[in-house]
């Protein structure tokens, strides 16, 4: 049985942000508890922490504004759906009257375009369902690292920079018992890396 079935897609920002808030929480922990230090936490530390909250805001807004603007077109599409439905239906009628109505040909031209808006509709109140609903999961690593065409560089950029950066961290936590203080370049180079992410957020399908 498929445990993805019904999940929610993994998302790339909530993943950032909660492995920062964890690995911070239990490197302090740990520190804390090797040398009685209260002050451990660096500059860097709350410039990480900074920097995956920023993203996983500004991703959580977009992909909020998308789905709310799916759902608006979405309504608006039934309804002109519903009305087309019930005019097509009503033009039905008149055709099929005995005796047929003097302007038969233009009714039948009439009811032919209405069923071809009918189904352009349909396929838009798919496409729009498709949107508005949340997407199923692929599986972790697929779902953070894979937009609607594959795997992405630009998210794969900011899950490999974490990771370098996460291993720099546990590893000075675990040899010298501090936090790291990252210049400023690694940090800089971390927030376009979250930039470059969020900018490629807007015509990315949400999860």
């Amino acid at each position: 049985m498929d445990n993805n079935i019904g999940r929610k897609t993994f998302s790339l920002a909530r993943t950032q942000m909660a492995f920062w808030f964890f690995l911070v929480i239990a490197s302090y922990s740990f520190i804390w508890m090797v040398t009685s230090a209260y002050s451990t936490l660096t500059s860097s530390v709350l410039a990480l922490i900074g920097i995956s909250a920023s993203t996983m805001f500004s991703a959580t807004m977009i992909d909020m504004s998308k789905r709310n603007e799916a759902d608006s077109q979405l309504k608006t599409r039934q309804l002109e759906k519903t009305g087309l439905e019930t005019e097509r239906d009503n033009l039905n009628v008149t055709i099929n009257t005995n005796p047929p109505p003097a302007n038969l040909e233009n009714l039948k031209k009439e009811l032919a375009e209405k069923r071809v808006r009918c189904n352009q509709l349909e396929k838009e109140i798919q496409s729009l369902t498709s949107a508005v609903n949340p997407l199923k999961s692929e599986g972790f690593f697929k779902d953070i690292l894979s937009d609607a065409n594959g795997i992405s560089l630009y998210r794969f950029q900011i899950a490999a920079w974490t990771v370098v950066l996460g291993i720099i961290f546990i590893s000075s936590v675990l040899n010298i018992l501090t936090m790291p203080e990252f210049p400023k370049e690694l940090l800089a180079l971390m927030g376009i890396s979250s930039g470059t992410y969020i900018g490629f957020k807007f015509p990315e399908k949400q999860g």
